[in-house]
């Protein structure tokens, strides 16, 4: 179970690669000037906590993992993703420094992401994706504004190293585009993974525990 969810965080960590190189154009059509509304909503958030809903849905099974939690953010830098059920599992990321924690092992991990390009990247750009800082640019997809539905179509180009493991992703914004409602990753074998935000809480002071990998 724990292997499982592990595999699902990096994969939404693809999403937050995919975000922080989204490219906004200079131009001024319908859909550039929605994805600059959306850039500057999200660029005013300095702290955010959302209650969220994992399913992972897996094309050989019927049944739906379901994963639920709190994921919490301080900019600059610092992210707190805590499971509660039906595992415990806690992965805090302040600067380059990822640390996990889950209720199985019993084991804290402490990895150095500079020792790490990859991990780097990942987290930076995961970082990114919460902060709404577009700025960084990255070729690997090709995006598509669908403003009736508010929702983004994210493809990854061929050849790029997203397009190894992700067919397409399909955000959707809240009506205010304050923030993101619904993730759905499409991966390449037929596997989905969906995430649903809800009691989202953005700009408030958060709390000091939620920093700490063990007794959340």
């Amino acid at each position: 179970m724990n292997r499982l969810f592990k595999r699902n965080i990096l994969l939404l960590m693809l999403a937050g690669v995919l975000f922080g190189g989204l490219i906004v154009d200079a131009s001024t059509t319908p859909e550039t000037q929605f994805m600059a509304r959306v850039e500057q909503q999200l660029g005013q958030i300095k702290t955010l906590q959302v209650d969220f809903e994992q399913q992972r849905t897996l094309k050989l099974l019927k049944n739906k993992a379901i994963f639920t939690g709190k994921i919490f953010m301080e900019a600059p830098g610092k992210l707190a993703w805590h499971v509660y059920k039906p595992i415990r599992y806690s992965c805090i990321i302040n600067g380059d420094i990822m640390t996990q924690w889950d209720a199985d092992s019993n084991e804290v991990t402490t990895i150095n992401a500079k020792k790490i390009g990859a991990l780097q990247l990942v987290i930076r750009q995961l970082q990114y994706w919460f902060a709404g800082n577009f700025t960084a640019l990255n070729s690997d997809f090709e995006s598509k504004v669908m403003i009736n539905t508010q929702q983004i179509e994210f493809i990854p180009k061929a050849s790029t190293p997203p397009a190894r493991f992700i067919k397409k992703i399909i955000v959707t914004l809240k009506k205010d585009l304050s923030y993101i409602k619904k993730i759905v990753i499409y991966e390449e074998g037929g596997d989905t993974m969906t995430m649903l935000f809800a009691k989202t809480i953005i700009n408030k002071p958060l709390p000091d525990n939620v920093w700490k990998i063990k007794g959340i």
